[in-house]
């Protein structure tokens, strides 16, 4: 239970500076999540996304657990968004049918959590919420986020990071992002690269570049999956090699 008391605590503190900063408030109404699912004490994996969308139905129930006058509630979700038979979003079922596919059982062990925790409907727009705050407030957000991921990393110590990007950023930007952000040394030992073109909507051909990045990140394997898997348009190659990659390295975890 440690690593999830010390994750309660940092969702007391999470829930604080939502609550008690009113310009955080109105610029991201929908609140924040810190994960979608339990925190298992050994974690074997740790997934990396953005941030979280607006949700389901209704998209920030689980706020009113703590905001509670009586008695709040820290704790965390008590099943698994990606595990067959819950959530049906589209991130959701592209993890359980690809990344996880014959390992279902492992999303036990996972923690589900993103680099970002406020709640908007899509990057650009936490990027637009936070040009709404003061400095301090930003530098304040930004380090809890980092302090939380690198906790849940150190303490939890998976043997698997998996990290979404978007397709916008470069072919280095997973490995260098985990440096800058959370001071880790990744070694590369193999990079995939597949393109797809494809007609915008104007008619004009465009590329897509699909990459994922295998590293070692100390004692963890690390794979860097862009874009993210929200993409409906992956293409089969990609998901076959995602599939492949993710049963190997669970095989040898």
């Amino acid at each position: 239970m440690e690593l999830e008391n010390w994750a309660v605590e940092k969702q007391k503190e999470m829930w604080e500076f939502w609550n008690e900063n009113e310009s955080v408030r109105k610029a991201f109404p929908l609140g924040f999540e810190m994960t979608t699912s339990p925190i298992p004490e050994d974690p074997k994996i740790i997934i990396l996304g953005r941030n979280p969308g607006s949700g389901e139905e209704p998209p920030h129930s689980h706020m009113k657990r703590f905001s509670k006058p009586d008695e709040p509630n820290f704790g965390f979700p008590e099943k698994h968004d990606y595990l067959p038979g819950n959530a049906s979003y589209s991130v959701a079922t592209a993890i359980r049918n690809f990344i996880f596919k014959g390992n279902e059982d492992m999303l036990n062990k996972t923690i589900e959590t993103n680099r970002n925790f406020l709640r908007t409907n899509g990057r650009s727009e936490h990027e637009n919420g936070l040009k709404k705050l003061t400095d301090d407030l930003r530098e304040e957000y930004r380090d809890l986020c980092v302090e939380i991921i690198k906790g849940f990393i150190d303490k939890g110590d998976p043997d698997i990071v998996v990290s979404f990007t978007g397709h916008k950023d470069n072919h280095t930007y997973p490995v260098k992002e985990m440096k800058k952000l959370y001071g880790y040394n990744l070694d590369i030992e193999h990079q995939y690269i597949i393109e797809r073109k494809s007609n915008n909507k104007n008619g004009i051909i465009q590329t897509t570049e699909h990459r994922i990045t295998h590293a070692r990140m100390d004692s963890m394997d690390f794979l860097g999956l862009t874009p993210h898997l929200n993409n409906p348009d992956i293409p089969s190659p990609v998901r076959d090699l995602i599939t492949s990659l993710m049963q190997e390295r669970i095989l040898n975890s």
